[in-house]
């Protein structure tokens, strides 16, 4: 038997919005529902939110938004629990530091991928559009995106 040691949801921020986004479609079929897509500010919620529950309390809160929600349309923050939309309210422009802290150089790598992984989300992987968006060359960009090993999506 091996043992597989997976760090919680709150210490791998870059997989909460993949995660969503694959329990929604799980929850599309289970449920009949058109639910297009999650909300950006939904996302910048569950990014901030601490997960005490882990990935079971992510899907719960997907399963519980997909139940409340009308029967198309996205999943949007009225759709969330209050205590979320609490934490996300409390920590808006705050920033966090683990118990242990962290590197400054790691912290602003984190933030600058999850900056030009929304530019290139928002522009369906294109790098000169997300480069524009960013107000950076693209060879500024693409070279960023090779140290923070940001590859691309297939869309």
């Amino acid at each position: 038997v091996g043992r597989i040691l997976i760090p919680p949801l709150r210490e791998r921020r870059e997989d909460i919005a993949l995660l969503a986004e694959a329990f929604l479609a799980e929850m599309r079929v289970e449920t009949g529902k058109p639910i297009t897509s999650i909300a950006s500010v939904v996302i910048n919620a569950l990014n901030q939110y601490g997960w005490p529950g882990n990935v079971r309390e992510l899907e719960n809160i997907l399963e519980r938004s997909v139940v409340l929600a009308p029967q198309e349309g996205q999943i949007t923050e009225d759709l969330l629990p209050p205590e979320l939309i609490e934490s996300y309210s409390d920590n808006q422009g705050k920033f966090t530091l683990l118990e242990n802290g962290a590197s400054l150089k790691d912290l602003v790598s984190e933030y600058e991928k999850g900056l030009i992984r929304t530019a290139l989300e928002k522009t369906d992987w294109n790098q000169k559009k997300a480069a524009h968006l960013l107000s950076v060359n693209a060879t500024t960009l693409n070279e960023k995106m090779k140290r923070l090993k940001i590859k691309i999506s297939s869309v």
